[in-house]
């Protein structure tokens, strides 16, 4: 994982983000990108391995990209929750999506 900002404010147990990009890697060997969170401001909690905010979010994969506002991320469950204005578009084939 790799947290940048343009500007950190750093708090105990917290870290406040400007121009959030969250990189999120595979883990393996390859080391390949698989999620990309990008958001004006969020709020990083190292120790509960989170981060949220109040304002847009836009998380960016291969095979899909999401929009809204209202957002979380959890490392460890690997969850991203969206509250608000979530829009989803797909770059992969969905057959059968309306059976």
């Amino acid at each position: 994982m790799l947290l940048q900002g343009s500007q950190a404010i750093v708090a105990p147990g917290k870290i406040e983000l400007v121009d959030l990009n969250l990189t999120l890697f595979s883990g393996d060997n390859d080391a390949a990108v698989e999620t990309i969170i990008l958001s004006p401001a969020a709020t990083a909690e190292p120790e509960e391995e989170t981060v949220h905010g109040t304002g847009t979010v836009r998380i960016i994969r291969d095979d899909l990209e999401i929009t809204g506002s209202g957002w979380s991320y959890d490392h460890r469950q690997k969850k991203v929750s969206i509250a608000a204005h979530a829009r989803i578009v797909f770059s992969a084939q969905l057959p059968d999506i309306l059976k």
